[in-house]
């Protein structure tokens, strides 16, 4: 039943994702947490409010704020990594600067204010930015006026100004690290990303079909998710979010996807669950599975299923959800336990352990456990 009950998931998965029923503005989750998004994004796109997006690296904020950006009807979509320039030069680089204002600036140089006039500027990691730049971000968001570096002349702008950051405003205002003038003007609308790990099992199974179907085409390789992978994809952690089961997706797909076996049924490669586990934490310089599996670096490792039962509880996670991850791991520890004390004979394992042979070789894969 457990097994029919993951294959029901994946054929579900494939068909509401070939329905195109996967989530909108091009983001992947049908989840209440995500439909909350959405209707947010719709009720704010089109008013001239900053918005700020709040969530940990790699949940996603750029695609929202493309998503507002689309809505709106606004002009070119530019965005700025603000914690990779210096004051000095993102002062340069967003407001412009006058032939002669500094050493080096040899003509006039507009910046991407001027350039995203009627448009959307996306500014990433505000909370990175000095109190310089927070002071002449803030004067634009009061009236659109700037003055680029140098100059005495004040020039306007209609941006439209989309901040992010990986927490919000209230303990940086607090120590003065943050003009909370700024905070304040930049908080009219937040967006509180989710991380992946607080998602439902369903939006995790529709982001890692959405990749397959991704890389798949772009690799020119006809593969599709194996009915165990649903164990896999909703129980890992997912400390890098969305952006790490991508990456996973890729690599497994363009490391293993012409040498899996096919389904005899549509021709397409079948991506097991310990492909995705082989994967997690593999060290450079190692092509295979059957490479990883042999290297030293791998032994005695598997993947972090462990629940965090306390961190559940702060997440709001409800008792069905705690309980399932929880027994999940405890499942783990006994099986690693019984699997030590009779030298990893399996079939000796399945007997003590009470279950087929069968079942233990797919929860040893499944647990990520090694010899």
């Amino acid at each position: 039943n457990f097994l029919c009950g993951m294959t029901d998931l994946v054929k579900k998965v494939e068909q509401l994702y070939a329905s195109g029923q996967y989530g909108m503005y091009d983001i992947v989750g049908l989840s209440e947490r995500m439909q909350g998004i959405y209707t947010t994004i719709e009720k704010v796109s089109r008013a001239n409010v900053p918005v700020t997006i709040i969530g940990e690296s790699g949940t996603g904020k750029e695609l929202v704020a493309m998503a507002i950006h689309k809505v709106s009807g606004r002009n070119e979509f530019h965005a700025v990594n603000c914690a990779a320039l210096g004051e000095d030069l993102l002062l340069s680089e967003l407001f412009g600067h006058k032939r002669g204002s500094f050493t080096g600036s040899h003509q006039d140089h507009e910046g991407w204010f001027a350039v995203a006039h009627n448009g959307t500027l996306f500014l990433d990691e505000i909370l990175e930015t000095g109190y310089r730049f927070q002071t002449s971000l803030l004067r634009v968001l009061q009236n659109g006026s700037y003055n680029r570096v140098g100059d005495t002349e004040s020039r306007y702008t209609n941006a439209r100004v989309i901040a992010a950051g990986s927490v919000d405003f209230g303990q940086a205002s607090q120590e003065k690290k943050f003009n909370e003038a700024l905070a304040n003007r930049l908080s009219v609308i937040l967006i509180y990303l989710p991380q992946l790990r607080e998602r439902d099992d369903l939006d995790k199974m529709l982001l890692a079909q959405h990749f397959v179907v991704k890389y798949s085409n772009e690799y020119g390789l006809n593969v599709k998710l194996g009915p165990d992978t649903p164990e896999f994809f909703t129980l890992f952690q997912w400390p890098g979010n969305v952006r790490q089961m991508e990456t996973l997706i890729q690599r497994v797909i363009l490391l293993n996807g012409a040498e899996t076996t096919k389904d005899p049924e549509d021709g397409k490669a079948i991506l097991m669950a310990d492909y995705f586990a082989s994967q997690i934490n593999r060290p450079s310089g190692l092509s295979s599975r059957a490479e990883y599996s042999q290297s030293p670096a791998h032994k005695g490792q598997s993947i972090d299923i462990q629940f965090d039962v306390a961190g559940a509880l702060e997440q709001g996670m409800g008792l069905k959800e705690i309980a399932r991850r929880a027994a999940r791991g405890a499942e783990r520890v006994a099986l690693k336990e019984v699997l030590d004390k009779v030298h990893w004979n399996r079939t000796k394992a399945a007997n003590v352990l009470k279950i087929s042979y069968k079942a233990i070789i797919y929860k040893i894969q499944q647990c990520g456990l090694n010899e």
